[in-house]
């Protein structure tokens, strides 16, 4: 109610942290509380921080998850958002998983590594130092557009890390960008256009028109929250900073053939800006894997058909 709400706000504007501290190993953890900004504000997080062993200072939400002695499910998100893109499916499979869902270095509440670029090599050694620092053993890692390609490098790289991989629409193979892609890449214009001209409205019309299938079905109060965190200087010049990864995901398509582990992908059957022949290559790529079709849904069936995706994700894992 409005009590909960006001109360929820207040500890957010507040700022409140817990003093608990975690230290395992070189890995250190602390919590955090933050205001969800999405559809229910009086809901209040609780996320973690962790620190790799080298260093990478990364945020985490967990749903602890049933104790059934079954790997945890980590979840790598995309390019300009952050962990709450997985949320929708982790709440659905949370009473079968302990799920850790991961906001990469510079997006979400993920600081900017100094001295750092987001290249695919940084990105690896997060998600890979995260699972060190945080699990036991090895990890069912899932990943979606950006991050599914992500965590196709882990899975080849650090194959005693991953049990079990899930690529969703994942960056992979080259394909041609459209048009509205290309304009950041133009030498000069881009980075205006990411430092200056990317407002708000065009943000938004990014993930209406060319995310979705469905305009419908987006969570406003979502894409709000991401555009909030993407609208600063350093957080504009290390998301523009992070388009080469995205205009050229040969190095991916280069590891995929070396991913051994049992590999689900699963594709939007709508998706405008990862097209099919993608999936089909990554499917080809990856000896015994298997490609299904998410209907109804766009670049993002982990936000656009939740249900479905986290049915087939559970299937996978039994």
């Amino acid at each position: 109610g409005d009590g909960e709400r006001t109360a929820a706000a207040g500890a957010a504007a507040a700022g409140r942290r817990t003093g608990r501290n975690h230290a395992g190993g070189s890995a250190g953890e602390r919590t955090v509380e933050v205001e969800a900004m999405y559809d229910y504000p009086s809901e209040v997080s609780e996320v973690r921080f962790v620190v790799t062993d080298d260093g990478l200072e990364l945020m985490y939400r967990e749903w602890p998850g049933p104790d059934r002695g079954r790997p945890p499910l980590m979840l790598v998100h995309g390019f300009l958002v952050d962990y709450r893109a997985w949320e929708d499916v982790a709440v659905r499979l949370s009473d079968r998983h302990r799920i850790l869902a991961l906001d990469l270095p510079g997006y979400g509440k993920s600081p900017i590594p100094k001295n750092a670029t987001p290249d695919l090599s940084l990105f690896v050694r997060a998600v890979s130092g995260a699972i060190r620092a945080l699990c036991p053993g090895a990890v069912d890692l899932a990943g979606h557009s950006m991050g599914g390609g992500i965590a196709i490098a882990v899975a080849a790289r650090h194959p005693e890390l991953v049990r079990r991989l899930v690529a969703v629409d994942a960056l992979s193979f080259p394909f041609r960008l459209p048009f509205k892609g290309r304009l950041p890449l133009i030498p000069g214009f881009g980075r205006l256009l990411f430092q200056r001209l990317y407002g708000r409205r065009l943000f938004l019309d990014y993930f209406r028109s060319d995310v979705m299938h469905d305009r419908r079905r987006l969570n406003l109060g979502r894409v709000d929250h991401y555009y909030r965190a993407f609208n600063r200087p350093d957080r504009r010049d290390w998301a523009f900073r992070t388009l080469p990864l995205t205009a050229d995901p040969q190095p991916i398509a280069i590891l995929a053939p070396r991913v051994k582990q049992p590999t689900l992908i699963l594709w939007g059957e709508h998706d405008r800006l990862i097209p099919r022949h993608v999936a089909e290559s990554l499917q080809a790529a990856i000896e015994g894997s298997c490609l299904e079709w998410i209907p109804d849904s766009g670049h993002a069936p982990i936000e656009e058909q939740p249900d479905e995706t986290a049915r087939r994700i559970a299937a996978f894992l039994e």
